[in-house]
């Protein structure tokens, strides 16, 4: 909302200048955090690609790893890009909406108070009990409401959902992080969720598909092919791993 009014009001190199001392401000306060030593395994240490391989190893390793890694991915693919500011977000509060700058700020906001709750929401009880349960879940009530994006018209409307649609994404995500660090050897954590983060690369993909399908099918069309196919793929993958995921206590004692 702050980058948005200085945007409008005093131009884009201000704005823009104002996010940049936000940056080395941000930078500065990291170099107040205590260094902590961490164990050094055995050994010479792995080169940047040996430790991208083996932690692709360990998921491969592991089936409910791989099947929240392929989660990960398809959220990425087919959710993201319908409500990421970095996504499609910019063209429906243009095109849809009939917003401005200022208009795109507060639908963007909508969505990161709804995700910056869920996180508080969790923190406050202490993490989830069933970390999976909930990936699974709010991942599924996520493209549920996509569902009710499609239909969305005005301003009011669309922030209410892109609200809702960050509460869901949020207690999704910092779940899925639990159930992976969970899942996960001691020794590849920090490999694995270093694969995780590849998952993003799902987003550009995501983008390329629903960009050619809005032109010939339009935005709304778009919407529900996205949230019916990540809906069913959700699915899938909870079917085709459930010994892994489910199988198994997952009950994560506070």
């Amino acid at each position: 909302l702050v980058g948005a009014g200085l945007l409008v009001s005093l131009g884009l190199g201000v704005a823009y200048g104002v996010v940049a001392l936000m940056y080395l401000v941000s930078l500065a306060l990291t170099l107040g955090v205590e260094h902590v030593q961490a164990e050094e395994e055995p050994g010479p240490r792995p080169s940047p690609f040996r430790s991208v391989l083996d932690g692709l190893a360990a998921v491969r390793r592991s089936p409910a790893t791989l099947a929240l890694m392929w989660l990960a991915f398809l959220a990425n693919l087919t959710g993201f890009p319908m409500v990421s500011n970095s996504g499609l977000l910019p063209y429906v509060a243009h095109d849809i909406y009939n917003l401005d700058a200022t208009g795109l700020s507060v639908l963007a906001a909508s969505y990161g108070v709804g995700a910056l709750l869920a996180s508080i929401g969790l923190a406050a009880m202490g993490g989830a009990r069933r970390p999976v349960r909930l990936v699974f879940g709010g991942i599924a009530v996520w493209y549920v409401l996509l569902v009710a994006y499609g239909f969305t018209e005005t301003q009011t409307q669309g922030m209410v959902i892109l609200f809702l649609i960050g509460v869901a994404q949020g207690l999704a995500m910092i779940s899925m992080a639990v159930a992976l660090l969970r899942f996960t050897d001691a020794r590849f954590r920090g490999r694995v969720m270093g694969v995780r983060m590849l998952a993003v690369y799902g987003l550009p993909i995501g983008l390329a598909i629903a960009g050619q399908l809005i032109d010939n099918f339009g935005f709304q069309a778009t919407t529900w092919i996205f949230a019916g196919s990540g809906l069913a793929l959700t699915a899938l993958i909870a079917f085709t791993w459930r010994s892994a995921l489910f199988g198994q206590s997952e009950e994560i004692e506070p």
